[in-house]
């Protein structure tokens, strides 16, 4: 009896150190797919922001060139003739200035807003794009956040860019880096085809594939890959 007694505790325990394996595995499992999910969007908002600032940059050389010749036709000389002669007193005239002005002002006041909203958003909202390790910043008051959108000397601390290039690294760097390990190899993959596209990758450095990944993988170049993957995501 007493051996019947000790083979079936020895059954249930059996039976009970499966069951908390099989959670483990489940548990582990379904943290693998919730990281593959995360990293999948991430990397899919990353696409997206590069796309958009892709043809944020052909746009604004298509009006740069626009620019450039107006100039060489003497664009800048055309408005002031057409001033002189009168012709800007007319609705049409005043028409052909303000496009002719556009064309030669537009960009940089459009880039000076552009600049000017990231920095009152920025001062609204300063955690947004921040890093986990940065110090904690009190978001600002609109009026504040106005007058710290005027200091076009200024830039901005943690901008969208600098946060689209650290999820960009995060999923293309080695398990060596911090915050980089467990990602799943065709995350991985997608994350270093996308450096590729940016002009970030093996070619542009001088460097054999093995020896990119290697300096993708070494934790010391976390601060320059930051740095370099926001340089190419910016439109200009």
């Amino acid at each position: 009896m007493g051996g019947d007694g000790g083979e079936g505790l020895a059954s249930e325990l059996s039976g009970a150190v499966d069951s908390a394996l099989d959670a483990v595995t489940q548990v582990r499992e379904a943290a693998t797919e919730l990281r593959h999910a995360e990293d999948s969007n991430a990397l899919a908002d990353a696409r997206d922001y590069a796309l958009g600032k892709q043809r944020h940059k052909m746009g604004k050389l298509a009006v740069s060139a626009a620019g450039e010749s107006l100039k060489a036709a003497g664009g800048a000389a055309t408005i002031a003739t057409a001033v002189t002669a009168g012709l800007a007193t007319t609705p049409v005239g005043w028409g052909l200035a303000a496009g002719a002005a556009g064309l030669l002002l537009g960009g940089a006041l459009y880039k000076a807003g552009r600049a000017g909203k990231k920095r009152y958003d920025d001062a609204i909202d300063p955690q947004r794009y921040a890093p986990e390790d940065a110090p904690r910043r009190e978001p600002a008051s609109k009026e504040e956040a106005l007058k710290e959108s005027l200091k076009f000397w200024r830039g901005v601390e943690h901008g969208q860019r600098q946060a689209v290039a650290r999820e960009i690294y995060r999923r293309a760097a080695g398990d060596s880096v911090p915050g980089s390990k467990g990602t799943a190899p065709d995350m991985r993959a997608s994350a270093r085809a996308l450096l590729v596209a940016l002009k970030a990758g093996p070619a542009q450095h001088g460097l054999s594939e093995e020896e990119w990944a290697a300096s993708l993988d070494d934790p010391a170049r976390t601060a320059s890959w930051h740095t370099e993957i926001a340089a190419q995501l910016s439109s200009g």
